[in-house]
């Protein structure tokens, strides 16, 4: 079974390989959609470009991203682009237009919320210990 979909994020060391070599070798397997995030250096700090392409007639064909420069990616129900400053890569749910936070947020999250509730319960006077 091959990909429908594969999001290729540019490494600074393989860059030449990530951008000029894999499109093709996706490419070849008959990977639907390929998405690339090249997260490069403008002026001295990250500044994301996305782009993608589609699978047709056997070859890739530039994907246009949507008026926000975002790109929708039907397989997986979800919009990739940057924020508006560009030095963040992200994710939206395409249903909702809100983001997904990355694993890290998530756990911060529920670090900040786990904090919240022990200190109710102490306020209670239930330990938490």
């Amino acid at each position: 079974m091959r990909p429908l979909f594969v999001l290729e994020v540019v490494s600074p060391r393989y860059r030449d390989a990530d951008i000029l070599r894999k499109p093709d070798i996706y490419r070849k397997a008959g990977v639907a959609k390929y998405v690339i995030v090249d997260p490069g250096l403008r002026k001295n700090r990250i500044s994301y470009t996305v782009g993608g392409y589609r699978m047709s007639g056997g070859r890739y064909v530039k994907i246009e991203p949507d008026a926000q420069g975002r790109i929708r990616s039907l397989t997986t129900g979800v919009l990739i682009g940057v924020n508006e400053t560009g030095d963040r890569l992200v994710v939206l749910n395409a249903a909702t237009g809100e983001e997904i936070p990355s694993d890290e947020e998530r756990a911060d999250s529920a670090e900040e919320e786990l904090r919240r509730l022990r200190a109710r319960l102490e306020a209670m006077g239930i330990s938490t210990d």
